[in-house]
């Protein structure tokens, strides 16, 4: 099927944060959010408005449906197989991340992050009450990579209890690869440290790339992480998952979620997947330096 990501369509006066909250010239572009401006794909609106159409819009439960989605979409989009039960709802990522820091810390703990990184992720570790300990990427010959030393040396404080990755990285634009994810996580294992991923860039990735997720590595990977991922497509409902097999971190986790009340579902999110387990309409788009990839399951 073919989109046409051609035509402006005007957003201003819709209350949209990214337009609406600059003067009104019309030279200045807000780049500063990630928000997309290309209308909704078909499949989409189609599945919205037919919900829409019901006209209740009671309390809902998570359909098996989602749940098959998720774990279809990465088993074969990323050869990454899980299970149903290892997926918790949420209402959004940064819920999620600020969740599973209460869950996993006391004030006080350390938090790794490696700058420059999203803004959110330190009010999440301080609003919490923990502290941010940088592990400050190194730029060189016009790329980031991690300083592996300065991490060993971080993650060996015992009271830091926690590494807030971003697989792929925003803003650095670095794609890690799995040997650097693998070097990540024995160094967190060595320490005590878990793991807590957050990869809702991961289908943002140039050709010639490959988006490993962290999860994927290993089993210990895998047994020493969260990994939190948002299903969503440009300007729609979302539907976001935290993921994990260890059965203490997710006792925890969801106590947490519960407790804070961050598993509220999203009506309309839910229904952009569909019966045959597919994300609808799910798409990535050309930018001036991306390669064009259309995925319409």
């Amino acid at each position: 099927m073919k989109y046409d990501f051609d035509t402006i369509i005007s957003r201003r006066g819709t209350n949209s944060y990214k337009w609406d909250s600059l003067p009104t010239d019309k030279d200045i572009l807000p780049l500063w959010v990630a928000d997309m401006d290309f209308r909704t794909a078909p499949a989409i609106t189609e599945a919205l408005a037919k919900r829409v159409a019901h006209g209740i819009f009671g309390y809902v439960r998570v359909p098996d449906e989602y749940y098959m989605a998720v774990t279809r979409w990465f088993e074969r989009r990323h050869h990454w197989t899980f299970c149903k039960e290892w997926i918790l709802y949420t209402s959004g990522v940064v819920p999620a991340v600020s969740a599973v820091i209460k869950a996993l810390t006391q004030p006080g703990d350390g938090v790794v992050v490696q700058t420059p990184v999203y803004n959110c992720f330190f009010s999440s570790i301080r609003n919490n009450g923990c502290r941010v300990v940088a592990n400050p990427l190194i730029y060189a010959d016009g790329t980031y990579r991690i300083d592996f030393e300065d991490l060993e040396r971080k993650v060996a404080d015992p009271g830091v209890k926690l590494l807030l990755l971003c697989n792929p990285h925003n803003p650095a634009g670095r794609v890690w690869t799995r040997e650097e994810l693998c070097r990540i996580g024995e160094i967190c294992l060595r320490n005590n440290v878990t793991v807590l991923s957050d990869e809702i860039h991961c289908e943002l990735v140039f050709s010639g790339h490959s988006y490993t997720p962290y999860a994927s590595v290993s089993e210990e990977h895998l047994w020493n992480s969260v990994t939190c991922r948002c299903i969503k497509n440009p300007s729609t409902p979302t539907a976001q998952a935290a993921i994990t097999d260890n059965t203490t971190l997710y006792a925890d986790k969801g106590r947490i979620l519960c407790n804070d009340e961050f598993r509220i579902y999203d009506l309309l999110g839910r229904d952009v997947t569909d019966e045959n387990g597919s994300l609808r309409g799910i798409y990535i788009v050309k930018t001036a330096t991306a390669t064009t990839k259309i995925i319409v399951p």
